[in-house]
């Protein structure tokens, strides 16, 4: 099964850590630090049929269903109270939603996936990291992480 990297409410799932761990095969060792069993972790992408446990029921997932969209900006209703909520809850790789869903419409698939794969690659060695690394476990460079590009933000500061 082909992994699939974009998420219906924006999300840039290449980035995520439960994607990773399947893409590089290491979803044993995810699981054992985190201390749940293989088969939840198991993940294809939020558009494929194979889920984690934590996207499984994914309330933006079963409303695009219901309502035949493949991205939350092409609902009448965008952005809903949810997609709002969900951008500013206490997950730091929330907050870019609405902007990525932006870009998405904008830049179209190809290059949003292009440009969200070199978002979330080391700049020195090309090796893909999560949303809330810090150190690239491939060369030790220092990553620009989730966290640290919404202090940016809100600090009004839009320069790395």
């Amino acid at each position: 099964m082909r992994l699939r990297y974009d998420a219906i409410c924006g999300l840039f799932c290449g980035a995520c850590e439960v994607m990773l761990a399947n893409k590089q095969g290491n979803v044993s060792a995810l699981a054992q630090v985190w201390g749940v069993e293989s088969g939840k972790l198991t993940c294809y992408g939020c558009k494929s049929s194979i889920n984690a446990v934590y996207c499984r029921d994914c309330h933006f997932r079963i409303c695009a269903g219901e309502r035949g969209i493949e991205y939350c900006s092409q609902c009448s209703d965008f952005p809903c109270a949810s997609l709002l909520e969900f951008s500013r809850d206490n997950n730091d790789h929330h907050a870019a939603v609405l902007q990525n869903l932006d870009d998405l419409d904008k830049m179209g698939l190809k290059q949003w996936l292009q440009t969200q794969q070199a978002r979330w690659s080391c700049p020195d060695c090309g090796t893909e990291f999560s949303w809330y690394d810090r150190i690239c476990k491939t060369c030790g460079n220092r990553l620009f992480n989730c966290e640290e590009e919404n202090k940016m933000n809100a600090d009004g500061n839009k320069e790395r």
